[in-house]
This record gives C-alpha cells, sequence and structure tokens, in this order.
C-alpha cells in the first residue's frame, strides 16, 4: 500500500481574503529581530493573518516576494 495520499492536505491558507498588500512594521520587524530599516512586502488577510518572505526557513533575515502572473511573466511584489 502506497503511504501517499491522493487528498490534498490542508494548510490552513486556503480560503483567506487579502485585505491588502503592505510592508512590515517597525513593530513586526522587531519581531522577527529584524532591522527596521529594510523594507519587506507582506499579505495581510482580514483576519489579521501575515504572509511575508524570509531568507530561510529559520527567519534569519527578510526576503523578496516573487510570483509568476497567469501568462507566465515573473514579477517582483512591491506595495509600494
Amino acid at each position: 500500500m502506497s503511504r501517499r495520499s491522493k487528498s490534498k492536505k490542508k494548510t490552513g491558507w486556503e480560503g483567506k481574503v487579502v485585505k491588502e498588500l503592505r510592508f512590515l512594521s517597525e513593530a513586526e520587524l522587531a519581531c522577527e529581530a529584524w532591522q527596521g530599516s529594510q523594507k519587506v512586502a507582506a499579505v495581510e488577510f482580514t483576519d489579521g493573518s501575515l504572509v511575508y518572505a524570509a531568507c530561510d526557513p529559520e527567519g534569519n533575515g527578510p526576503g523578496a516576494l516573487f510570483g509568476v502572473t497567469s501568462d507566465g511573466q515573473t514579477v517582483w511584489v512591491n506595495p509600494a
């Protein structure tokens, strides 16, 4: 029997509604022990959840949000 499940595992992010695209505040940067002068893009959801990029899974520094449009164009996500 295969150990792989054919059903998608829910992550808790499905169905959330985006409120705004913004930069992290100085207080939010401080919570991550990141320098306050850095601009870090964040996606804020209507329930208050935030998603933002880090340079690695341990959060050792901020990262940049990149994506791909429906027509295949690579984009950098910038709230400004």
